[in-house]
């Protein structure tokens, strides 16, 4: 997944969801994030994709945050929490 900094105001016209100033836009297309740059609506200071939580062996994972979890599941259901809080 991408993740961008709103500039300027707009609505997506995909989601139709109005995206304000200093607000996160994320897209799972790049080509998206790409198009709302040219346009002047977002900016991406550093690309970043989070596809999950990252294992790091002895059955722990890391989350994109830096948290550690034990447990695949524990870690995916932890990952979409800690998603759904940054929409």
């Amino acid at each position: 997944m991408f993740e961008s900094k709103v500039i300027k105001d707009f609505r997506d016209k995909y989601s139709t969801n109005v995206f304000k100033k200093g607000d996160t836009f994320t897209s799972e297309k790049k080509e998206r994030i790409e198009e709302l740059e040219k346009l002047g609506y977002i900016k991406t200071e550093e690309k970043t994709e989070t596809v999950g939580p990252k294992h790091v062996g002895g059955g722990m994972y890391e989350l994109p945050n830096g948290e550690k979890v034990k447990g695949k599941k524990e870690a995916q259901a932890r990952f979409e929490e800690i998603t759904r809080e940054n929409d």
